[in-house]
């Protein structure tokens, strides 16, 4: 089974600040792709830009791997995300519409996709590598407090009870992870 976790956020306004999204990507329990990016402040930068982009970029991934055929499930913590793909949700108004559009269009090509929707709290790993874009950035946080430091798995008990015989530490803190990915500043929503 392939897990897959995406988060965005935009600072220090939204819309029109800047934006970012983290995206981790869990083969058989074994890390197989992370990636983050930053998007300059512009007119259509938006968090929910920034979510689509980071479920865009799980797509991506899937297909140029040709993993379409496997069991793959994609957690996040916008509800908007998950439920205009797999719910009931119409795609309306937005800066996102156009990369909802083309995300959506694109999900007929996995033949066993689902989404789910996760608590803030239990997105930490796509959620930190997303603020830490930003952090790089010296980006100042003003939605979202930049203080509440991310410094135990245990903080996490719910999430961490679920993956950890999917996750360890070393894994985690493999040399594709560079220190501090999951120590640092992070964001109780």
């Amino acid at each position: 089974m392939i897990k897959c976790f995406f988060d965005g956020c935009c600072e220090p306004i939204n819309p029109g600040g800047v934006a970012s999204y983290g995206v981790i990507i869990l083969k058989e329990n074994k890390k197989i792709f992370k990636a983050s990016k930053l998007f300059e402040s512009s007119s259509v930068t938006s968090n929910n830009v920034a979510e689509y982009a980071g479920f865009k970029e799980i797509l991506d991934y899937l297909i140029k791997n040709s993993l379409q055929n496997e069991e793959i499930i994609i957690y996040g913590d916008s509800n908007l995300v998950i439920q205009q793909m797999f719910g009931t949700w119409k795609i309306k108004k937005g800066f996102y519409v156009p990369i909802a559009k083309y995300c959506k269009n694109i999900l007929s090509k996995f033949t066993n996709l689902k989404g789910q929707w996760i608590p803030r709290e239990e997105n930490f790993l796509a959620d930190e590598l997303s603020k830490a874009e930003l952090l790089k950035a010296g980006i100042k946080f003003k939605i979202q407090p930049q203080d509440a430091v991310l410094t135990d798995f245990s903080v996490h008990r719910s999430l961490n009870e679920r993956i950890k015989d999917e996750i360890s530490r070393d894994d985690l803190r493999d040399n594709s992870f560079k220190e501090g990915d999951l120590k640092g500043k992070t964001v109780e929503r």
